[in-house]
């Protein structure tokens, strides 16, 4: 079915005679849109919604500096490109974005060649730790709504190590009310995937804030949890 699925998307997106609201809604037909990019005036879900992460998409994206130009930027579980394009459209020189789901990183390359936009989206599994190892530096890292379905602490530990000016980390906060840092790592069951959940204590333990190398701002929290890192 999933290849099937596939077929259908390039057959949509390759179709000269559709126009581009007719590929909007008939992609949406078959692999509904999860985020809900502005392309030349239209709206991927037709109406006008925050891109991505809901109401705390502003909150998020604030984070990025409103110029980005000469700026490399790495966004890590991209889905189809909402902060990747915001970054571009920012100026950003280099914007390097990976997502596991092949579906997504198809639409994502399309709404970019929409919009004559060059980001490098990728298919990847973001938690192979040799991809990471062989990542370079970036001055900005968006890493949103990937820990909890990773729920492995080695990839936020690695990402610390690559950014040069500011990381942006958004996931599922932990109930524990505790000063020590708490994460929860539940393994993944036959039917769905593990949720990580974690304080902001431990958020910054993973970034190294312990150790001096990033100082720590809460963007915010409730239920999600949200804190930017910028490099001392």
């Amino acid at each position: 079915m999933e290849n099937k699925v596939y077929i259908y998307m390039d057959n949509i997106i390759n179709d000269s005679s559709k126009s581009l609201k007719q590929k909007l809604k008939e992609i949406n037909k078959i692999k509904p849109w999860y985020h809900n990019i502005c392309v030349n005036g239209l709206y991927c879900k037709g109406e006008k919604t925050p891109p991505a992460r809901g109401r705390n998409y502003e909150a998020i994206i604030n984070e990025l500096p409103e110029s980005l130009n000469g700026m490399t930027v790495l966004d890590i579980g991209c889905a189809e490109g909402a902060f990747s394009i915001e970054a571009k459209k920012r100026g950003a020189l280099q914007v390097d974005s990976y997502d596991y789901s092949e579906d997504s990183i198809k639409k994502a390359r399309f709404l970019a060649k929409e919009m004559n936009l060059d980001i490098n989206f990728n298919v990847q599994n973001v938690k192979d730790l040799n991809f990471l190892n062989n990542l370079g530096s970036y001055d900005y890292i968006i890493f949103v709504g990937v820990f909890y379905h990773i729920g492995n602490e080695m990839v936020p530990s690695r990402l610390a190590k690559l950014f040069k000016k500011k990381l942006i980390f958004e996931t599922t906060e932990t109930t524990i009310s505790t000063d020590k840092p708490i994460i929860e790592l539940n393994k993944a069951i036959a039917t769905r995937p593990g949720t990580a959940y974690i304080n902001k204590r431990g958020m910054d333990f993973l970034m190294g804030c312990d150790e001096g190398n990033a100082t720590s701002k809460l963007v915010f929290r409730g239920g999600r949890i949200c804190c930017s890192y910028t490099k001392k």
